[in-house]
């Protein structure tokens, strides 16, 4: 029976220490693309403040254009570049900005999924402290009492199959 159980645990301890390293790499994967990301969106975002200059410029130049007089108002070519500038610009400003918000909405999402995997890999470290300390128990220690009905599943506790499934499913996100 002690040896039985101690190969169990020993099963388990190896089941749980696997899924360490599995969520270890999984959170190192999420701070890699978090940095990636937190790059590019930077990028984007100086990117989004560079066209406020030409922006700037070509509203000016058609400001100062429509506050012409008489004979000197004149709608020709340059106006009509002008004006296509400024669409153009508008245009790019717009994606920039939608791309801005993605990466942040992508950022909160993965944020979101390394805190699930650190909150699991802080529970598979609590569950191998506790497994460890119980394989090394034997039947003479003295902390041991014997206790009716000792394969129940207490109340709030988890099951292996429930937190093989938490695992599988934080390691997918």
């Amino acid at each position: 029976q002690q040896h039985d159980n101690t190969t169990r645990l020993d099963n388990r301890c190896t089941d749980i220490s696997d899924w360490k390293e599995s969520l270890e790499r999984t959170r190192s994967q999420l701070d890699e693309e978090i940095s990636r990301l937190k790059d590019e969106k930077l990028l984007c975002e100086q990117a989004l403040e560079a066209k406020a200059l030409p922006l700037d410029v070509a509203n000016d130049n058609l400001t100062i254009r429509d506050s012409r007089r008489d004979i000197d108002l004149v709608d020709d070519l340059v106006e009509a570049e002008l004006r296509n500038e400024v669409k153009v610009i508008e245009g790019a400003k717009r994606a920039l900005q939608q791309k801005c918000a993605e990466c942040f909405e992508q950022l909160c999402r993965l944020e979101e999924a390394r805190e699930q995997v650190c909150k699991d890999l802080q529970d598979k470290n609590i569950a191998l402290d506790i497994d460890t300390e119980q394989r090394n128990l034997t039947e003479e220690d003295p902390e041991i009492s014997f206790h009716p009905d000792p394969t129940r599943t207490p109340k709030g506790s988890v099951t292996p199959q429930e937190w093989h499934e938490f695992s599988r499913y934080n390691k997918s996100r």
